[in-house]
């Protein structure tokens, strides 16, 4: 069998593999290839995960996306009956704390959110003692050294650099929208249109600013029939040149004037392609425009609603898939039956203050939340006497109708008694 390596991976082979070990050919890329030489668009710009981060909105995307997703506390809860007790649990330590000596849980949630939206998925190794306890999350940090596969309907995943595959329990994997619920698919390939345009509207700005905004040239004046001679045309050049390095006047020759050629940015709409770009964007990963710092159709009540719609429709998928990944990688069977993971989503919807406070005022008034419970959402400490859930007066059931009006009659038979 004969072979070609690259970068110490092997794209080429004579020999005809199984798909549990795909090969890349030029014609038939795999997708460590692809990103490693990047994704050709229209625009003539080449997209990788590194061109990528130098625009702009791409940059702010993920740190937006990432930094929400990171910042946000939690922790593991017990189901006892009806009621929902947080418990000091290891796990809830690597999640939410420290997954590992060298990184932070912050840190590495940040880094598992970027590789799942620009690589398509983010994957960490689970150390386990001989006890078969999770100890450690590691980070992978190149995903495309991972692949997973199906062998007679079982995950796999082939990690470059390990002679054997790892089991799906043993790799925390957090993945984008893809075709088949296993891998997820990069973000820089369905969007690479968009970037490549909007790496190459900034590249020609860029140039435009580098090269003077207007480029011009030296011809004859109308009605002049002399040409130019050549010395004295590179002396003018040379001159002109000059002239724009030290931000001083033009003097032309007699017989010559300006023309102005090319497009300026005006012409190209060089603004609005940028403003388009961003709103592409902000379609596909549902990133509200005002936190991309776009506010041209931003005021403040919109603002508020579409932060909220931010946290629901945004973040709270990421957020399910690090509760049941870590509910399926670092738990123990028969601590799945009554134990879970949370993040706690309330510090998020704190920016509506409005619709918050009216949340709180119908579920204490309405009886399903007493007082010390909204306190302990806001973080406040629970308060003496504010433990009892309150009853709306004005409400009642069949049940309770019937009590009442029996208890009236009840009354009015006795007062008839007394004499009253």
């Amino acid at each position: 069998m004969g072979k070609i390596n690259l970068f110490g991976r092997e794209i080429l082979s004579w020999e005809s593999r199984s798909a549990t070990s795909p090969i890349s050919s030029i014609k038939n890329p795999q997708e460590w290839l692809q990103q490693l030489l990047g994704l050709f668009t229209s625009s003539g710009i080449s997209v990788s995960p590194e061109t990528a981060l130098t625009l702009p909105v791409y940059y702010a995307g993920l740190k937006v996306i990432g930094e929400d997703i990171a910042k946000i506390s939690g922790g593991v809860f017990k189901k006892e009956g009806i009621n929902r007790i947080p418990v000091n649990h290891q796990s809830g330590d690597l999640l939410f704390t420290n997954p590992s000596k060298i990184i932070n849980s912050f840190h590495w949630r940040l880094t598992m959110i970027i590789h799942a939206i620009s690589w398509g998925n983010g994957y960490s190794l689970v150390i386990r003692d001989g006890n078969a306890r999770p100890i450690e999350l590691r980070l992978i940090e190149k995903p495309i050294d991972v692949e997973p596969y199906v062998i007679d309907n079982e995950l796999w995943y082939r990690v470059h650099g390990f002679d054997n595959p790892f089991r799906p329990e043993d790799v925390f994997h957090i993945r984008g929208i893809g075709y088949n619920g296993i891998k997820g698919r990069p973000l820089l390939h369905v969007a690479k249109e968009i970037i490549g345009g909007g790496l190459a509207s900034q590249n020609y700005s860029n140039n435009q600013f580098v090269n003077g905004l207007k480029k011009v040239a030296l011809v004859p004046a109308q009605g002049s029939t002399k040409g130019i001679d050549p010395d004295v045309e590179k002396h003018l050049k040379s001159k002109w040149i000059e002239d724009n390095k030290k931000n001083e006047p033009h003097v032309l020759a007699p017989g010559l004037e300006v023309k102005e050629v090319g497009l300026n940015p005006s012409e190209v709409q060089l603004i609005e392609q940028q403003e388009f770009t961003v709103r592409q964007f902000s379609r596909m990963t549902r990133i509200p425009p005002h936190k991309l710092m776009d506010l041209a159709n931003a005021h403040f009540n919109n603002i508020e609603h579409q932060s909220t719609e931010y946290v629901m429709d945004t973040l709270l998928p990421w957020i399910i898939q690090f509760e049941l990944e870590a509910k399926n990688k670092l738990l123990t069977e028969k601590e799945k039956v009554d134990h879970y993971f949370k993040f706690n989503i309330n510090s998020l919807m704190r920016g509506d203050s409005a619709a918050r406070s009216a949340f709180y005022h119908g579920a204490v008034l309405d009886g399903w939340m007493n007082r010390n419970e909204v306190r302990a959402l806001e973080d406040m400490n629970p308060a003496e006497g504010l433990e009892q859930f309150m009853m709306p007066v004005n409400v009642y059931t069949d049940e309770m109708v019937d009590l009442v009006t029996k208890k009236l009659a009840k009354e009015i038979k006795n007062n008839k008694k007394d004499g009253n």
